[in-house]
């Protein structure tokens, strides 16, 4: 394999957004199999060069792939100690009831609201049959963000506006 430039990896400067895996290669000792990676991810296109561009990109665009086929860890057991101990400072965010419907910000219109994966939650205006889940998020138009809510069974967020008796 031939890195353009002569690239070593003594001298590679990652890009920024690539850095911290290209450092958990380093630091576990996986530059060969990462070298060895790349020459199979680079040889159906010229199969002789590789670029610093090209591995800017896996770093930045492939790291789940890159990840498991090192099989890298990626946390420090310390990282995750303190961790634990943020969250326990945190309140915990509340489910999506009712009552947002009740909030003063709450268009007269909405029918339904729902959280993302994210956590992120929405009013919807539509049809409630027109808010569907997509891969990480509620699909539809005429969506109007409330806050931050409990996400762990955001699938099952979708609440449909009950009519009030007047």
């Amino acid at each position: 394999m031939r890195l353009v430039k002569e690239l070593t990896w003594d001298i590679y400067e990652p890009h920024p957004d690539g850095a911290e895996l290209f450092q958990r290669i380093r630091e576990q000792g996986k530059l060969q199999e990462f070298e060895n990676y790349l020459v199979e991810c680079c040889s159906e296109d010229d199969g002789e060069t590789v670029s610093e561009i090209d591995v800017d990109d896996i770093l930045r665009f492939e790291e789940d792939d890159v990840v498991n086929a090192l099989g890298l860890y990626m946390f420090d057991d310390d990282d995750d100690d303190d961790d634990d101990d943020d969250d326990d400072d945190e309140a915990p965010l509340r489910k999506l009831d009712q009552s947002v419907f009740d909030d003063p910000n709450c268009p007269p219109s909405a029918t339904c609201a729902a959280v993302d994966s994210d956590g992120g939650a929405y009013w919807y205006t539509c049809d409630p049959s027109d808010v569907c889940a997509c891969e990480y998020a509620w699909g539809a138009d005429a969506a109007r963000y409330i806050g931050e809510y409990d996400a762990s069974d955001w699938r099952n967020s979708k609440i449909v506006r009950e009519k009030k008796d007047v």
